[in-house]
Order: C-alpha cells, then sequence, then structure tokens
C-alpha cells in the first residue's frame, strides 16, 4: 500500500472511530436532554446556558492552542509536553480563581444569586482541563483515534448518569451543572490512560509552542464573544426563559450539521498537515474532503429543519414550541455552512493561523450590530434572523481562507458541492409537500409517523436527485465514488470474514 493510500485509509479508521463516538456521545446527550426538558424547566436551562456562556468566554480569553501547536509541531519532545501541563496547570488554577470571583459580579447584573454558586461549581472544571495529560493528542498526531472514541464516550456515560440521577430526584438545574463537572472529572483521568505520562513542572518550550498558537487563541477570543453574545442579551433583555428556548433550540439546529462533519473533520487537520509541502495534492484532498463533508452534512441540516416542528412536539413538548423557529432557521444556515467547513483545519495544516483571526475579527464586526439591530427591532426572532445573515455571510469568508491557503477559486469550491446542493433543493421541495399531505396533530403516534413519512420521502429523494445528477454528468470523482468505492470495501471485507471463517452460505 502506497504512503497516499496508507493515509487516506488512517483517515477513513479514524473518521469511523471518531463517528462512532459522536454517535454514542450524541445519541446519550440527545437522550439526556429529552429526560432533563421533561423534568426541568425552561428557565433552568436560561440559567445554566448563561453560567456556560461566560465559562466558554473565560476559556477562550485564556486558552493557549497547546493541543493544536503540539500536533503542528514537526517532532515534539518531553520538554513540550512538560511546558504544556505546567501550563496548562497554572492557568486552570488562576482562570477558575476568577472565574468563581466573577459569579459575584454578574449575579446581580442578572438578577440571579444562584450563578455565584453555579459559577463557583463549573470552576472546577477548569482546573481539571487544566490537568489533563497533553501527550494524549499525539496519537491524533499519528491518525489513531481511539483514544478520542473512549474518551467522549467514556466521559459522556458519566455525565449522562450524574446529571439524569440529579434531576429525577431533585428536579433541580444542579443536575445540569453536577453532569458536566462529573464529565469532565472522567475525562481527566481517562487521559492518562490511553498514553501513560508523567507530568514534570517545567516551561522550557514555551517560545515553540506559543509562535503556532498565539493566532489561534486570539481567534478563539474572539469568535467566543461572538457566539456568546447573543446568549447574554437575550438573558439579560428578554429573559432566562427565552434563553432556555434559544440554547435548546440551537442545540437542536446544530446536531444533525455539527454531528455528520466533525469525525471528518477531526481528522482533516493531522491529514492535511502531511500534504502542506505539496498545494496540488493538498488542493485535491481538500476538495474530495470538503464535497464528501457536504453531500452528507448539508441534507442532515436541511431535513433537521424540515422536520423541526413536529420533532420538537414530539421529544421536548409543547413548552417548547418557542424553539422551533430557532430549529428551523440556524439548521438551514449550519447545513449550509458545511460547505466551507473544513476552512480551519487547512488554515492550520498551512500555518495560516493569522487567516483565522481575520475571519474571527471580520465576524464580530459584522455580527455583532446585527445581532443588537435585530434585537432591538424585532426582539427574540430578530436575534435568530441576524444569525442567519452573519451565517451566510461566514460562508464566503470560510470561502475566502481555502482559497488564500490552497489557491482554490470560490467557483471550484461552490462546482464541488453543486450537486449536493440542487439535491436538498429537491429534498425540501418534496418533504413540504409530504408535510402538507398528511398533515399533523399533537398525538405522540402521528407525529411519529409524520416524522417518518418526512426523513423516508427527504432521503429518498435527495439519495435520487445525487444519483441522477452524478450519472448526468458522466460520473465525475465526488462523494457519490466515495461512498461507492466504501461500500465495495465493506463488502470485500465481509466476503474475507466469511471466508476466513469457512462459510460460503452454502448449505452443506
Amino acid at each position: 500500500m502506497s504512503t497516499r493510500e496508507s493515509a487516506r485509509a488512517k483517515v477513513a479508521k479514524g473518521a469511523t472511530w471518531l463517528a462512532a463516538a459522536r454517535f454514542a456521545v450524541n445519541g446519550l446527550g440527545f437522550l439526556g436532554s429529552l429526560i432533563l426538558a421533561r423534568v426541568l424547566v425552561p428557565a433552568d436551562f436560561g440559567l445554566v446556558a448563561l453560567a456556560m456562556s461566560f465559562l466558554a468566554i473565560t476559556n477562550s480569553i485564556t486558552d493557549l492552542s497547546l493541543s493544536a501547536a503540539l500536533i503542528s509541531h514537526p517532532a515534539p519532545v518531553s520538554a513540550h509536553y512538560d511546558t504544556a501541563w505546567s501550563l496548562g496547570l497554572c492557568r486552570g488554577l488562576l482562570v477558575a480563581t476568577a472565574f468563581a470571583a466573577l459569579g459575584w459580579i454578574v449575579a446581580p447584573l442578572f438578577g440571579d444569586p444562584r450563578l455565584v454558586s453555579v459559577m463557583l461549581a463549573l470552576s472546577i472544571t477548569i482546573i481539571l482541563s487544566g490537568l489533563s495529560n497533553p501527550r494524549a493528542i499525539m496519537l491524533t498526531k499519528d491518525l489513531i483515534f481511539w483514544q478520542q472514541f473512549m474518551l467522549q464516550v467514556s466521559q459522556k456515560i458519566v455525565g449522562f448518569v450524574v446529571s439524569v440521577a440529579i434531576a429525577l430526584a431533585y428536579h433541580s438545574y444542579w443536575a445540569l451543572v453536577l453532569g458536566a463537572l462529573a464529565g469532565q472529572f472522567a475525562g481527566t483521568i481517562l487521559s492518562y490512560a490511553v498514553l501513560p505520562y508523567r507530568p514534570r513542572l517545567r516551561f522550557s518550550g514555551f517560545s515553540e509552542l506559543f509562535t503556532f498558537s498565539s493566532w489561534m487563541s486570539l481567534s478563539a477570543v474572539i469568535n467566543t464573544f461572538n457566539w456568546r453574545l447573543d446568549h447574554f442579551l437575550i438573558g439579560g433583555y428578554v429573559g432566562q426563559t427565552a434563553l432556555g428556548y434559544y440554547a435548546i433550540g440551537d442545540t437542536i439546529a446544530a446536531l444533525p450539521t455539527r454531528e455528520t462533519a466533525a469525525p471528518l473533520v477531526s481528522t482533516m487537520f493531522p491529514a492535511l498537515s502531511r500534504l502542506a509541502h505539496s498545494p496540488e495534492r493538498l488542493s485535491y484532498a481538500y476538495i474530495r474532503a470538503q464535497s464528501l463533508i457536504t453531500a452528507i452534512a448539508l441534507p442532515a441540516g436541511v431535513g433537521m429543519a424540515l422536520i423541526a416542528e413536529p420533532l420538537v412536539h414530539l421529544v421536548l413538548g409543547q413548552k417548547w414550541t418557542h424553539s422551533i423557529l430557532v430549529v428551523q432557521a440556524l439548521g438551514s444556515v449550519f447545513a449550509f455552512q458545511s460547505m466551507a467547513v473544513l476552512a480551519q483545519p487547512i488554515a492550520m495544516a498551512t500555518n495560516q493561523t493569522r487567516l483565522l483571526f481575520i475571519r474571527a475579527l471580520q465576524g464580530f464586526l459584522i455580527r455583532v450590530p446585527l445581532v443588537l439591530f435585530g434585537l432591538w427591532y424585532a426582539g427574540f426572532a430578530g436575534v435568530i434572523y441576524s444569525r442567519c445573515i452573519s451565517g451566510l455571510i461566514g460562508i464566503g469568508q470560510n470561502m475566502q481562507i481555502v482559497k488564500a491557503a490552497c489557491n482554490l477559486t470560490y467557483r471550484a469550491q461552490i462546482a464541488a458541492s453543486a450537486r449536493s446542493v440542487l439535491s436538498a433543493a429537491a429534498m425540501a421541495a418534496i418533504v413540504a409537500i409530504t408535510s402538507r399531505q398528511i398533515g399533523q396533530s399533537g398525538e405522540t403516534l402521528e407525529l411519529i409517523i409524520v416524522i417518518a413519512s418526512m426523513v423516508l420521502a427527504g432521503a429518498s429523494s435527495y439519495a435520487f436527485t445525487h444519483c441522477m445528477l452524478w450519472l448526468a454528468q458522466g460520473r465525475p470523482e465526488g462523494p457519490e465514488s466515495e461512498i461507492l468505492s466504501a461500500l465495495s470495501t465493506l463488502a470485500s471485507r465481509i466476503r474475507q470474514e466469511r471466508r476466513s471463517f469457512g462459510w460460503t452460505g452454502e448449505q452443506e
């Protein structure tokens, strides 16, 4: 097997591991959300979402992006690992103290004294995160992803069990907080199980690691402010109940696009890093990966937007009706953002992280005025529509990064996803017709039938349209050929396994 084929096989295997992990993690997360949404009230989710927004901003301001720096480094040694661990420990202790103290400041501003105790508890997760094993990331550098499967699934199982148990026993928002804390604790402990490491306190590798991570850290700060601004505005000016609707709707809207794209996106940074010396191979690999991601993630996101109304009524109940608009609007935008979702890994692979900082700054300057205007003009709905506009603008920004990183024109990038976009449009039309024909009510069985009918109509129409367009264009290289190749490989392996066990399917 050639080096190129070997790398592709590792990427495919890594994506499979990560897909399995995310399927398990988000299956548990979705189940947990259903249980918690039934037991808790929207205001509980709003309170914790507010605290989590402060946590995300605090983490982003102080994040050093050391994991990415270790992956990018050509030959990290023990001094680099020790430096990463030492910096993580110091950062964790300092930031946790500051975050806990912040609770006393923001609680009066939002009129909720519960924020003090919630943020104090969440500050422990910052310390635990800083204590994680930095050497474990090197398995990712070598395109070995089983450790992420183990860490993510184990962490989620612990968090799921703790949060559901507390919710059922006490009907308290503490279920959300302690579930997150328990999951982080499990992740930190298990990080030392995947790759043994004995930490030492030293900082000799700081300059090498920081050279790569500085632009990443700055862009992360701006991005987090950008992404969390709407939470603060809704929580402060509309109310925590509205923030609960928004937070849950945002989570559901992002779920299908994020989870179908994430396995491949996570593997592409180390994979593309190996091709950075060859612009032609880099561009070829990007187009193949990006077209495949779009073909899978785009219909998943559009489909979620189409079934939002019956799905929310079925799984969350009538009290979450205001979340439907969030899922419909943001789900569609997230779907189309999959067309350039590999902008970040390709910028990191080519060591052009400054482009990510510029994108983050531009996005902030565009999104903040839009969100403020939307809130002033139309309240809750205005924030949602503002996010849609800024999200669509973000697609062009990501394509600009790709153009700068590997010299791919906008036309070439759009052409890679053209069949997927046309197929998704056909899917939306068929699902809309199906929905009008069958109607819907509040009965559980009828909602299940409606959702199943819409999903079946959407999936079949998308696959059929995609296939017809591919055949009409003369079967060019693309996601269709990638999927057929993967199915052929899988069938071949199944046949080999059957022969190895001496079973041919014939009756003796």
